[in-house]
């Protein structure tokens, strides 16, 4: 069975990747070696995990970079033995790791984070799990000593409550944090059944949950996956991987529609941008650390699917034919542009998964999760210009333990113009990859 012939939602790639490799590993030993790439980029391995006992495995999530270039993140298991509910991670430009918190399933303090962290500037780290007290995930805080806060406990069973934190947390002025949940919400949904389709959800500094939006499945979206942008005023703006235009051919896990692009305004008030049809412009916007914005006001972004559809991008005969996923641009005014339709001619990786960075001149890096439709995970790091030209940066290959494969998420950039990201193949790593 190949990876398209599985439900491409969230919850059920990281389901997937654990199917896949197993709780039994070949694990590489820690490495800081480098080497070339065809387009001269050097990718330098920081971390291999699992380096030790107590180490974390599986670093899904997007890094956070800080102004001293020190990294910080989250494995999805591992951690204290015996336990291996996940951990939050520091890390050193030069790979020195420090675990500086291993959750736990039993003990209320939550298990398996996959979502991106955010750090305020007192050195405070905000992020999510997928699992806690309540039974369906918490919001977290973790000191800079280590000592972690629950700050919410999402309450599992068919309920219309939210659940599932499907993103991690961006914080305005006033403190609130701003989130999104793949299940929960409005009973109208167009599943017909729990956990319905999804909210999004606003936090206070006291602890207090409002929900903003309860997702319907209809024209407003279904299953919101990946971080939120907040603007200036107060707006948000994210994306759903389902529901939006319900004509979309694409029917996906028994879901109807092919997701949309929406702005929410402070009061809850949502407005959907872009609704993708599952055609030549994508369908199912990926999750990673969500949308791009430059200083203009346009949005950046990838779909999963969709796109280019010819036999290229096809697993094989009468399997259904998804596409290969393409890059976007919606502009301020709303005019939607594709930047990238990926080919699956094992040169350029498919399936784009993650968030997307922006350098001052406009190019845009990203990642796919797969070198090709064959089922393995490879993956690629690219760039793409503001004309849509894309340039592969760096190729992995599929079981390669020495340097990785299957990047898990978007990148994050230094000033340098150095990139850094995570692979999650054989337990995973953290790598630099160097203009």
């Amino acid at each position: 069975m190949t990876k398209r012939d599985q439900i491409p939602a969230f919850n059920s790639w990281l389901g997937e990747v654990a199917t896949k490799f197993g709780f039994t590993f070949i694990v590489a030993l820690l490495t800081l070696g480098a080497i070339q790439n065809g387009s001269a980029q050097t990718i330098t391995v920081l971390h291999t995990f699992p380096a030790f006992d107590g180490d974390g495995i599986y670093p899904f999530s997007p890094l956070w970079l800080d102004d001293q270039g020190e990294l910080y993140g989250t494995t999805f298991q591992g951690g204290d033995v015996g336990s291996g509910y996940g951990t939050v991670f520091e890390m050193s430009e030069s790979g020195d790791e420090t675990i500086l918190f291993n959750f736990n399933f039993y003990n209320g303090v939550g298990a398996y984070p996959t979502q991106p962290l955010l750090r305020a500037a007192d050195g405070t780290l905000y992020g999510t799990a997928m699992e806690g007290n309540g039974g369906s995930g918490v919001v977290f805080k973790l000191s800079p000593t280590g000592e972690e806060t629950i700050l919410h406990s999402f309450v599992g069973g068919q309920n219309s409550h939210p659940k599932v934190p499907s993103s991690g947390v961006v914080m305005d002025s006033a403190g609130n944090l701003y989130g999104v949940t793949l299940s929960g919400g409005h009973s109208s949904c167009n599943r017909k059944d729990p956990p319905y389709c999804g909210t999004v959800y606003e936090l206070d500094p006291k602890g207090k949950l409002t929900v903003l939006h309860s997702f319907t499945g209809g024209s407003d979206g279904a299953a919101p996956s990946g971080n939120l942008i907040l603007d200036t005023a107060g707006n948000l703006y994210g994306v759903t991987i389902f529901g939006g235009d319900l004509s979309c051919p694409l029917v996906i896990a028994g879901r109807s529609g092919c997701g949309v692009v929406f702005k929410m305004d402070p009061t809850g008030n949502e407005t959907v941008l872009y609704a993708f049809t599952g055609g030549a412009d994508g369908a199912s916007p990926a999750a990673g650390s969500g949308l791009v914005m430059d200083a203009d006001g346009n949005i950046y972004g990838v779909a999963q699917y969709g796109g280019e559809f010819g036999q290229q991008c096809e697993v094989q005969p009468g399997y259904d034919n998804y596409g290969c996923g393409t890059v976007f641009k919606l502009s301020s005014s709303g005019v939607f542009t594709v930047l990238h339709e990926f080919n699956n001619d094992g040169s350029e990786g498919v399936t784009p998964n993650g968030g997307l960075v922006l350098d001052p001149s406009g190019n845009l890096y990203g990642t796919t999760q797969e070198s090709s439709l064959s089922g393995g995970l490879g993956g690629t790091v690219f760039e793409l210009s503001p004309g849509g030209e894309l340039t592969v940066l760096y190729n992995f290959e599929f079981d390669d333990f020495q340097n990785g494969d299957g990047p898990a998420a978007g990148l994050v950039r230094d000033s340098s113009g150095n990139l850094y990201g995570t692979t999650v193949g054989s337990g995973g790593n953290v790598f630099k990859l160097t203009p």
